[in-house]
C-alpha cells in the first residue's frame, strides 16, 4: 500500500485515532505536570538552575527538583513507548471497523482492548510507507507541541503546567495517531483485496 493510501485511511479516522491515544496520554502528562508544577513554572530558568549549588533554590526549586523532574519525564516517555503495542492493537480495531464500512469510535476501540484481532504486521513492500508515516508523525507531533508551548508562555506561571501537559499530550497523540495509523493501514486487508485482480 502506498503512503498516500495509508494516510487517506489514517486521516479519514484521525479524530478517532487521536482520542484513542489522548485518553491515556492526556491524564498521564497532566499528572506529571501537576507533580512538577513548580519546576515547569520556572522552565525559562532551567539552564541557570542546573548550575546552582545543591543548597540554592528559586521559589522552592533547586537542582535536585530539576533533576527529579527530568528523570520522571524520561519515565513518562518510556511508559508511552511501552503502550505503543496496545495503541497499535486499538488502532487495528479502528481499521477493522473501517474495513467493514462501519463507523469506528474510540470507545469501541477501548472496549475491544483485549478481544480485537492482532494487528497485521507490515510487508516488506510497506516499509517505505511506514517510514514515511513515522517521519510525518514525528513532524506533526513536534510542530503541534511547539505551537501549543508558545501559548503556554502567555499564561500565568501557576497555570502553565496544565498547558504544558496539554501541549505534550496533544502533540504526542497527534503524531502517534499519524505514525501508528499509517503503520496499521499499510498492512490492512484492503491492500490485498485491491491488489488481487478478478475480485470485482
Amino acid at each position: 500500500m502506498s503512503l498516500d493510501e495509508a494516510l487517506r485511511g489514517t486521516l479519514r479516522n484521525f479524530s478517532t485515532l487521536f482520542l484513542v491515544l489522548f485518553v491515556v496520554l492526556g491524564p498521564l502528562h497532566l499528572m506529571y505536570g501537576f507533580a512538577f508544577a513548580d519546576v515547569l513554572a520556572l522552565r525559562e530558568l532551567h539552564p541557570s538552575i542546573s548550575e546552582f549549588p545543591p543548597s540554592r533554590q528559586v521559589r522552592g526549586v533547586g537542582r535536585a527538583a530539576l533533576d527529579q523532574a527530568r528523570v520522571w519525564l524520561w519515565v513518562v516517555t518510556v511508559m508511552e513507548l511501552i503502550l505503543v503495542p496496545l495503541f497499535a492493537r486499538l488502532i487495528g480495531h479502528v481499521r477493522a471497523t473501517d474495513d467493514r464500512d462501519e463507523v469506528p469510535t474510540a470507545i469501541g476501540a477501548w472496549r475491544s482492548a483485549w478481544t480485537s484481532a492482532t494487528t497485521r504486521g507490515p510487508s516488506s513492500r510497506s516499509i517505505r510507507t511506514i517510514s514515511g508515516g513515522v517521519v510525518l508523525g514525528i513532524a506533526v507531533g513536534f510542530l503541534t507541541e511547539a505551537t501549543l508551548m508558545v501559548i503556554a508562555d502567555l499564561v500565568p506561571d501557576n497555570a502553565a503546567f496544565a498547558l504544558i501537559a496539554l501541549a505534550r499530550s496533544v502533540g504526542h497523540s497527534a503524531g502517534g495517531a499519524i505514525a501508528l495509523g499509517t503503520m496499521v493501514y499499510a498492512g490492512s486487508r484492503r491492500e490485498s483485496r485491491e491488489e488481487t485482480p478478478g475480485l470485482y
